[in-house]
């Protein structure tokens, strides 16, 4: 018994916070309505500021990619 309960820890718990987010956003939906256009320019401003960082750490691959997808991301919004 004492296994089975071990196993629904790593089962059970995914599943709680899954389920925990799919009811909050159900209920805070209306909210998301209202920082729409924000979250539409969220990938230019988290893309560029990934760059900076990785560039200030000497990631140069990871700034690299980062910049790679922001540019993509600029021209598949472009169209």
């Amino acid at each position: 018994m004492v296994s089975f309960f071990h196993g629904c820890r790593y089962a059970g718990v995914p599943v709680l916070v899954t389920l925990s987010a799919i009811v909050a956003l159900h209920f805070s939906q209306q909210n998301w309505q209202s920082w729409q256009s924000s979250i539409d320019y969220a990938p230019y401003w988290l893309l560029t500021i990934t760059s900076l960082l990785a560039i200030q750490f000497n990631r140069s691959r990871l700034a690299y990619i980062a910049s790679l997808l922001l540019l993509y991301y600029s021209v598949v919004n472009q169209q």
